[in-house]
């Protein structure tokens, strides 16, 4: 937020009377939840896990006896074994069963396994529960790799002469099969084997060594042009770098380039398969990037050993096992670690369990996947996973007050409800702090991604990522009260929450967000709001947006309502188009032709009684003209500028809506102001925008975001 802003927002704060109860996501995830929320840090351990166990113990001391003949287990899959063998025993007290996992380092190199069997039930939960801090943090690290050690002087001739001169007695040397580890990776993405220095993840060697460097020109003989819409580029990817001095990357036999080769929203990586240093040109192998490539597009190159040039660089050898690494500082026995596991913990259909307090560092592909209902993850850090953070699928299911990030793809995945029936999955993701995701898939890998019918995403903090913070599907979910800021840095015509492309996808509700400092890659511009293709009925109401470029967009679609928000230095604040009628016709043409023919859109039948009910707007769609932008709503919004009267926001005019939407969209009683106006506001009991007639409703901006509490990690 700018400083200046932020006395006059925290002021409309304290005036403000909230529109709505805080505890309105306790209300949504139900009693059962919020007990087994509240309880999990307090039940009685049943079994024990630490770096000091034998899995020969009993399991049910915290630490090892006097006489070392018993105490805690050692393994994850041992406690895992004795609570199943507890619970179906004779013996059982019916009681919650509680594995604690003491304070300790854990390396694993496979996941821990659940399946029906060790799910627990709504009177008696399984909890696997570690040990707190005083600040609330997690003190048991379960990493998913091996310990470098052994470093030592590059003295292979070979590489010496790759390495460029100043760096050639910087840069250590490690024998990974040495330590057992004998699996590197893909570097096409999908197993993403990496190096941590002190709990960071280094960066594989690359040109540039930030930012990327851009091709203006491609190689057209040979080659067949692509046109998107009037967008040109070729099919081949021979690209031409006329200032660029290739000679060194001329003996590199594995590289590779990632790019955003045709658009600004679709990245694929690609190895080089040749590289002409007289023409100034370089080859990239199969398969080729849908789109084509475009002139003018930007790239990296990675996997050199000849631009392992800075600190925190690193490279692989995959036919030796030689790892090269120009470290950042010290290394020491316990700082220096290698990925090796695919996962932290696979669950499948598992039921009542919860992992509270819990620290997982460092994998290859998802951190956690879990599949099932009324499970909890809850007070825990994950971090530096080569995929996504966690994946839910099932019903019930809450993630709430964990921290996420330097994560490799999406921060939360969800599945959950029945779209087709209106069944509503119950699931949360509730205070937690996600950011610095998408290291890896850098596009469509959202802080959360879910899908289905009725999921809540509440208080949480959203930032620092190359695309999307928030990307769904489905019906009835709500949005509330999230911070979001610092998203789609790498990425142009995108949103900081999107959805598009349905006309079923209805009953959507953005409501009293906070967006700000949000403004695309080299600060193009980007939505902070995109409801694309034709999407509708989606109700943005009561958010606050500062700085963000673009910040609600209404591409063409239907009975969307936008309302009571307050948009600061925001240019412009609101786009709505008419596309369906012109350019993107085809996928409405689509959906008329199946209604025409089968009598659904998407699939749904859209006049049976259970989604007329629901939607009627959606039910009498084809009863006019179905690519017209009818029924949306831009009403009682306001819009501040600091930048004066000359070269500020102006509310909704101007190209912001298009001519050809004009007709069919309601817009009235949006006020324009400064920050007087702003001022005036914060002076106590208002219950309309002063000096107008048009109500405002208070956004209570200081319970916006992360709170303390049940079991929330410190962030």
């Amino acid at each position: 937020m700018r400083l200046f802003l932020k006395p006059f927002l925290v002021l409309l704060a304290l005036t403000a009377v909230c529109a709505a109860d805080d505890d309105g996501w306790k209300e949504f995830i139900g009693p059962e939840r919020l007990a087994l929320l509240e309880s999990a840090d307090t039940v009685p351990a049943s079994f024990y896990v630490s770096p000091d166990g034998s899995d020969a113990w009993s399991g049910r001391l915290a630490a090892p006896n006097a006489e070392k003949t018993d105490g805690p287990f050692r393994s994850f899959e041992k406690a895992r074994d004795a609570v199943r063998a507890w619970r179906a025993s004779d013996g059982f007290d019916g009681k919650p069963t509680v594995v604690e996992i003491r304070p300790g380092l854990y390396e694993v190199s496979k996941p821990l396994v659940l399946s029906g069997e060790d799910s627990g039930t709504a009177d008696s939960p399984v909890i696997w529960r570690g040990v707190r801090g005083e600040n609330g943090g997690p003190l048991a690290e379960i990493r998913g790799g091996v310990t470098v050690t052994g470093g030592k002087k590059v003295e292979d001739a070979a590489a010496l002469a790759r390495l460029q001169p100043h760096v050639r007695d910087k840069v250590l040397e490690f024998d990974l099969k040495a330590l057992g580890a004998d699996d590197y990776g893909a570097l096409d993405g999908s197993d993403n084997a990496e190096l941590f220095f002190d709990k960071q993840p280094m960066t594989i060697a690359r040109y540039p060594n930030e930012g990327f460097m851009k091709f203006d020109e491609v190689d057209h003989e040979d080659n067949s042009e692509v046109d998107i819409r009037g967008t040109r580029g070729v099919r081949k990817p021979k690209l031409l770098l006329p200032n660029a001095d290739l000679t060194l990357w001329a003996g590199e036999t594995d590289a590779w380039a990632l790019g955003y080769w045709f658009w600004d929203w679709a990245n694929a990586r690609q190895k080089i398969v040749r590289v002409d240093t007289e023409k100034k040109e370089i080859e990239l192998g199969q398969p080729y990037h849908s789109y084509g490539y475009r002139p003018g597009q930007y790239f990296y190159v990675y996997h050199a050993l000849c631009e392992l040039d800075t600190p925190g660089e690193y490279y692989i050898d995959g036919g030796t096992g030689k790892l090269y690494f120009y470290p950042p500082g010290e290394v020491t026995e316990d700082n220096l670690f290698f990925s090796v596991a695919p996962r932290f913990v696979e669950g499948r259909g598992v039921h009542h369990i919860a992992l509270s307090g819990l620290h997982f560092n460092g994998c290859r592909k998802e951190g956690i996947v879990l599949s099932g209902s009324d499970m909890l993850v809850g007070g825990c850090l994950v971090r530096n996973t080569g995929g996504g953070g966690i994946a839910f699928s099932g019903d019930r299911n809450l993630l709430f007050g964990s921290h996420l990030y330097n994560i490799g793809s999406y921060g939360v995945d969800i599945n959950s409800g029945n779209r087709r029936d209106l069944v509503s999955g119950q699931t949360a993701v509730v205070n937690n702090d996600i950011h610095h995701y998408g290291r890896i898939q850098r596009m469509y890998a959202a802080a959360v991604g879910f899908n289905g019918c009725g999921v809540l995403i509440a208080r949480n903090r959203f930032s620092d990522a190359p695309h999307c913070a928030l990307l769904f599907g489905g019906n009835d979910h709500r949005i509330e009260r999230n911070e979001i800021f610092r998203v789609c840095e790498e990425s142009n015509d995108a949103g900081a929450i999107y959805i598009g492309r349905n006309w079923t996808c209805r009953g959507n509700v953005v409501r009293q967000n906070y967006l700000h400092d949000i403004s695309g890659f080299e600060g193009r511009g980007c939505v902070g709001v995109y409801l694309d293709d034709m999407l509708s009925t989606v109700d943005i109401v009561e958010n606050l947006f500062v700085n963000v470029t673009r910040a609600v967009m209404i591409g063409g679609g239907r009975d969307n309502h936008v309302l009571n928000n307050l948009f600061v230095d925001c240019e412009p604040n609101l786009h709505v188009d008419a596309r369906a009628l012109g350019w993107c016709s085809d996928h409405a043409d689509g959906w008329i032709a199946e209604y025409n023919e089968k009598g659904t859109v998407s699939g749904i039948d859209i006049k049976s009684d259970l989604w007329a009910g629901k939607y009627p707007a959606l039910a009498a769609i084809m009863e006019g003209n179905p690519k017209a932008p009818e029924g949306n709503v831009i009403e009682g919004n306001l819009v501040i500028s600091t930048k004066g009267e000359s070269g500020g926001p102006k509310p909704f005019e101007g190209d912001a809506v298009e001519t050809k939407a004009r007709d069919y969209i309601t817009l009235r009683n949006n006020v324009e102001g400064d920050l007087r106006l702003l001022l005036d506001m914060t002076r106590g009991g208002y219950d309309r925008i002063p000096g107008t007639d048009v109500p405002f409703k208070r956004i209570p901006v200081e319970e916006i975001g992360l709170f303390e509490g049940c079991g929330a990690v410190s962030r």
